[in-house]
């Protein structure tokens, strides 16, 4: 298959960067690479705590200390773990191990009928059971178990295949991490260390305290652990300064360029964000605005209830066997109003190849021709978003099919978010 030309120069590619940094904190799909942000708006206080927390989660164990933490701190205090050594009583036969407890060793062989044979010795013996090793086991666990919660870790004793080429993708941060923790884990000397299920400052002062430096670090790393779950708002807040992720696929950063250029638009003409979730975490519905009685949600990759419903080529294509799944637009608008619903189907083609983009346009009109039947629906409208290469035609607000590019897409989006039901 001849590849395709790349229709943007290294200064377009910077615009659309520059363009889209500020809001990248939206974005945790896992074809990304983390980044420094420049300029970066944070307006997490629409997100979930669901989302909230995920994001939070995802960012430490991406940060800097939590690969400090399973590459060189834990490593080291497992070489050298902290002990406790008591002295304890064993009974041996025929053969004496440690110091001879004399009165004890006659009463114990008065009580097996005099046998000559029998000791008993005072042994000393080491225990790991302490605070600062349980603090370093329930670390280590919730490491593992959040990198499990991202992506499917292959538990073996192999060396984990990291790949060059994948290297730059975060959830392969993620899986290397988890493995690693994985193989912590399998210390022999975990197996003499008791769980903690609740980690509190106690515990964490209980670490300092040891003299080695090793704890002192671990110390740390459970004091951000807290911090990052108990107030995960302004841990982002400082976190999301230092990195975030940007798409290390061009066609999906124009996506997502446009998808924030829609919002950015929407809150020119007056509509104020009220929701919002993360792009890559499950959600159909990217997020939500009102302008006095109207609601628009916009849908990423996903589809409203209404158009899984009524799909006529859904259904023809499971009636043959093909396919059961739907063919899903880059985005929709869905405009609310009074129980009256409108739509605005968005394809998005990083192009400016006539027969590429003319393809694009036929894929839209398949798609308002797929889901013409849905109920309680005003009008239907679409736009196709190519990169160039598209003549300038009039722009009025009832236009079944408006045709954009990066340049005018305000003037587009402005006209469909003035149209009426």
């Amino acid at each position: 298959m001849k590849k395709r030309k790349d229709c943007w120069e290294p200064n377009n590619y910077q615009e659309i960067i520059q363009f889209s940094s500020s809001q990248f904190w939206r974005f945790i799909q896992k074809n990304a690479k983390e980044v420094s942000p420049t300029n970066l708006f944070l307006d997490l206080t629409k997100l979930s705590s669901k989302d909230l927390a995920r994001l939070s989660s995802l960012h430490f164990i991406l940060s800097e200390e939590i690969k400090d933490f399973v590459y060189i701190t834990a490593p080291q205090i497992l070489n050298r773990l902290s002990k406790s050594t008591i002295n304890e009583l064993k009974e041996s036969q025929g053969r004496i191990r440690g110091r001879v407890h004399w009165h004890k060793t006659y009463t114990y062989r008065y009580a097996n009928g005099g046998d000559s044979s029998l000791y008993i010795c005072s042994q000393r013996s080491s225990i790991f059971d302490l605070t600062e090793n349980r603090v370093l086991l329930y670390l280590l666990n919730k490491v593992f178990l959040t990198a499990k919660s991202f992506s499917r870790i292959e538990l073996s004793d192999k060396h984990f295949d990291f790949e060059v080429e994948n290297s730059q993708k975060w959830i392969k941060q993620v899986e290397e991490i988890g493995h690693q923790c994985y193989q912590l884990l399998r210390n022999p000397y975990i197996k003499e260390i008791k769980e903690i299920y609740d980690l509190n400052d106690r515990h964490i002062e209980d670490t300092e305290k040891r003299r080695s430096k090793w704890y002192k670090d671990l110390s740390d790393v459970a004091r951000n652990y807290l911090h990052s779950l108990e107030s995960p708002l302004f841990y982002l807040r400082k976190s999301l300064s230092n990195k975030v992720f940007e798409p290390l696929n061009k066609d999906t950063l124009y996506e997502i360029a446009v998808l924030f250029r829609i919002i950015g638009c929407a809150n020119m003409e007056g509509w104020n964000e009220v929701k919002l979730s993360l792009i890559g975490n499950g959600s159909k519905v990217i997020s939500e605005l009102k302008k006095n009685n109207q609601t628009l949600r916009i849908y990423y990759q996903g589809l409203p209830t209404e158009f899984a419903k009524i799909s006529k080529y859904g259904k023809l294509m499971s009636s043959y066997g093909l396919s059961n799944k739907l063919r899903r637009p880059d985005m929709i608008m869905e405009f609310i109003e009074d129980n009256q619903r409108r739509y605005c189907i968005v394809e998005v083609k990083r192009s400016k190849n006539r027969s590429y983009l003319v393809d694009g346009a036929y894929k839209l009109l398949g798609y308002l021709k797929d889901y013409e039947e849905v109920k309680n629906v005003s009008k239907v409208q679409g736009v196709l978003v190519g990169w160039s290469n598209i003549n300038r035609g009039s722009v009025s607000s009832d236009n079944e099919i408006y045709m954009a590019i990066w340049s005018n897409l305000d003037q587009i989006i402005s006209a469909i978010l003035n149209s009426k039901n």
